[in-house]
């Protein structure tokens, strides 16, 4: 996608340079006229951008002379461009943005374009935020019906381009959250691009890269908060949701949302390929201790909420994803046997109350502090139904 939107903004750019010159008409009998002549003929870009620099000293403030200084700030920013002069890229575009604020010329798109790339390879977050910003405002101002002086042709060049620069300005403010962005300014970039686009392709790039600023700060509530809105619109990753219900799991006060985050992370591992210059056992032992984790928070919550056939499911699929984690095991052992035993009391089910009687056991052999309770409940499930 980001390739895609390069080309095609580079490439239109020239259209429109080539657009520009032929609406502009030079007297070369005139100074700025033999001036501007001297800049045509000049083929050496140092040269070339001295002599720009110098019309804009002597004609900058006749406003006679607008189109002329429409028609050289692209020139002068293609040149910036090559030498990475960032900053000056930017004030070309501002320069131009302030002669022509409404894109009346509707060549401000490229120069904008250029100006948010100098903003990205600087990693200047405002100025990320800024340009993007305005160049998605004017890009979704020029996306437009065609008019009658267009073509069909270049209508759907026009409509293809600006939508290509808007999508471009989603992928520089995810881009910033995820990769340089401080861990203050990846969550107000994330907020930013919901405002802009909140179905954008590169929503989960943005929400990784907020999530990951709150986690780093310890502010697992704010995380989990985000987790929870980057999963209602299908953004989030299974470490964010494991996470998220990790949080409300020790909280205690929201068995929902551990049922709901645990059972997601579980739908997206499913469907999760292999990461891409990840080995298979690498790939297998991360996945497995994912599912492993989100089964387990999934049953001993369901276990809690007396959703015991619930609760037997998620925690067979967990224990053998648990076996080495004795914080983990005890608990899936404590569950099942419990569950197990309330699903066999009722109907005399002697299959559930022997697997509940092995649970128990097993977990009354690992030290924690649920090994006692788990003591008794074998002695309960012998005396009550002879079971060995």
């Amino acid at each position: 996608m980001r390739t895609r939107v390069v080309l095609s903004v580079l490439g239109f750019s020239l259209v429109l340079a080539a657009q520009s010159t032929s609406r502009l008409t030079i007297n070369p009998a005139t100074p700025w006229g033999a001036a501007l002549q001297d800049i045509v003929s000049e083929v050496e870009e140092s040269k070339k951008l001295e002599r720009i620099d110098d019309f804009f000293a002597s004609f900058a403030a006749d406003p006679r002379r607008r189109d002329a200084l429409l028609w050289l700030l692209p020139q002068k920013q293609n040149i910036l461009v090559k030498r990475q002069q960032h900053v000056l890229v930017m004030e070309a575009a501002e320069k131009f943005l302030v002669l022509d604020p409404n894109n009346e010329t509707g060549d401000a798109l490229p120069l904008m374009v250029n100006a948010l790339k100098a903003a990205e390879a600087r990693k200047d977050v405002p100025a990320v935020r800024s340009w993007s910003l305005r160049t998605s405002t004017l890009a979704r101002a020029a996306m437009g019906p065609k008019t009658p002086e267009e073509s069909d042709a270049a209508a759907r060049e026009r409509q293809d381009y600006v939508r290509q620069v808007d999508i471009y300005t989603e992928y520089a403010i995810a881009n910033a959250a995820l990769q340089y962005a401080s861990e203050v300014q990846a969550p107000e970039l994330l907020t930013l691009l919901e405002k802009q686009n909140a179905r954008s392709a590169y929503l989960p790039q943005a929400c990784q890269g907020a999530f990951g600023a709150l986690k780093k700060q310890n502010q697992l509530e704010a995380a989990a908060t985000t987790a929870e809105r980057c999963f209602e619109r299908k953004a989030a990753s299974e470490e964010m949701l494991i996470v998220a219900a990790d949080f409300y799991l020790r909280k205690n006060t929201a068995p929902d949302r551990v049922i709901r985050f645990s059972e997601g992370a579980v739908a997206l591992l499913a469907q999760r390929p292999k990461p891409e210059g990840t080995g298979e056992t690498a790939w297998k032992q991360r996945r497995d201790l994912l599912l492993g984790l989100a089964h387990w928070m999934a049953g001993v919550t369901y276990s809690a909420q007396n959703q015991f056939a619930s609760a037997d499911e998620q925690l067979r699929f967990a224990l053998p994803l648990v076996e080495s984690n004795p914080e983990l095991l005890a608990p899936a052992l404590f569950h099942l046997g419990l569950a197990n035993f309330r699903l066999g009391e009722k109907t005399k089910d002697r299959a559930r109350l022997t697997d509940a009687a092995r649970f128990s056991q097993r977990c009354a052999a690992i030290r924690s502090p649920l090994q006692a309770q788990a003591a008794k409940n074998v002695q309960v499930i012998q005396q009550q139904f002879g079971i060995r």
